[in-house]
């Protein structure tokens, strides 16, 4: 049976080339790991700065599951507001699980709610998950799946996460953002947000749920800074490498404007 196997992977990697970056086009989740310097060089040589992607089964199948992940908690949590979309009469809902019955539509496919910051060269897309509502008010929520190791030992959220919910805060509130309508109907909190933490054992159904307050992290200020690099990469950036051998290094094609191949690399390696 493996033309079964090898059709899923065909027919996921078809939907990954429909979801591509470009040098014009950030998601928000992609703002902790992008180099400042590397975008000033890429506008300045007309260089893309990212090499062509490479289209990893094991990255194809953590989005695919990611996906099923958020769909399901989505569909059968009443604590959680989520986008859905007829494909055939096009109607917009704004659903938690006790709303189903109400609806006419019975398939329904969910959409992420959207953010856009952008200009005539650069384009910034946040795509929240769901909202979240308690007693307390109605939060902007991030649904991520952890391996079982990962979700026993995690006492706080992971700060690529705390950046990506501080990120879509920071967005709500500008006046030049695109907001989705769902954003702008439910009057939702300002000062936090909240990352979901599942953990992948199909045995047990665990969660760990972390409100992230803006006040208790210092890196607004960060995410300004980042931006403006972006939008306006007018002049040179440090460089966030340490070593011309970290990760991050190893796929830049402007390696060898922060690292001169000399003999540092050998003793590097």
């Amino acid at each position: 049976m493996k033309e079964i196997v090898e059709d899923i992977y065909n027919n996921l990697k078809a939907e990954f080339k429909g979801r591509e970056r470009n040098d014009l086009y950030f998601h928000v989740s992609d703002l902790p790991t992008i180099c400042p310097r590397a975008v000033y060089y890429s506008r300045k040589t007309n260089m893309p700065f990212r090499k062509s992607p490479v289209y990893a089964k094991p990255v194809m199948l953590a989005y695919a599951y990611g996906i099923l992940i958020q769909h399901f908690f989505s569909r059968y949590s009443s604590y959680l507001i989520s986008k859905w979309r007829c494909p055939k009469c096009k109607s917009v809902y704004y659903l938690s699980y006790r709303d189903w019955n109400r609806i006419p539509c019975k398939h329904l496919v969910q959409e992420d709610y959207r953010l856009e910051l952008s200009n005539k060269k650069f384009k910034l897309v946040g795509n929240i998950d769901a909202l979240y509502k308690d007693p307390t008010g109605i939060y902007i929520a991030e649904i991520k799946s952890i391996n079982a190791r990962q979700f026993d030992d995690l006492q706080e959220p992971l700060f690529d996460h705390v950046f990506q919910v501080l990120t879509y805060l920071w967005m709500f509130k500008r006046k030049k953002v695109k907001l989705d309508e769902g954003l702008q109907k439910f009057h939702i909190r300002k000062d936090k947000a909240v990352v979901l933490y599942f953990k992948k054992d199909f045995q047990n159904l665990q969660i760990k749920p972390f409100f992230v307050d803006k006040n208790e992290y210092s890196i607004e200020n960060r995410i300004k800074e980042l931006l403006m690099h972006l939008f306006n990469p007018t002049k040179d950036s440090p460089k966030i490498c340490n070593s011309r051998l970290s990760p991050p290094a190893r796929k830049c094609v402007f390696r060898s404007i922060c690292f001169k191949e000399d003999k540092n690399e050998s003793k590097e390696k």
